[in-house]
């Protein structure tokens, strides 16, 4: 697994950065940034979307984590893996 995490300016960067992941990939990648409006957290999946033919989502709690997928914390939450 690996953790990105970046300041709502880092939003061109990251997906910069997606746009480089090749899909198939052996590794889950979990993106937090720091977001407290409701609603942008769809508008980041749907950017990385375009930039990155590898899955991307928004993290769901208690949900499984998949190598090959990408998944974004929720705006003004944390991002807990157990």
């Amino acid at each position: 697994m690996v953790v990105i995490g970046a300041l709502a300016g880092g939003l061109d960067a990251v997906t910069e950065m997606v746009s480089h992941f090749e899909k198939g990939v052996d590794v889950a990648f979990c993106i937090v940034l720091h977001l407290s409006r409701k609603g942008i957290g769809d508008f980041v999946v749907h950017r990385l979307k375009q930039a990155t033919d590898m899955p991307c989502q928004m993290a769901v709690n208690g949900g499984t984590i998949k190598t090959g997928n990408i998944y974004i914390a929720r705006p003004n939450q944390h991002l807990l893996v157990k």
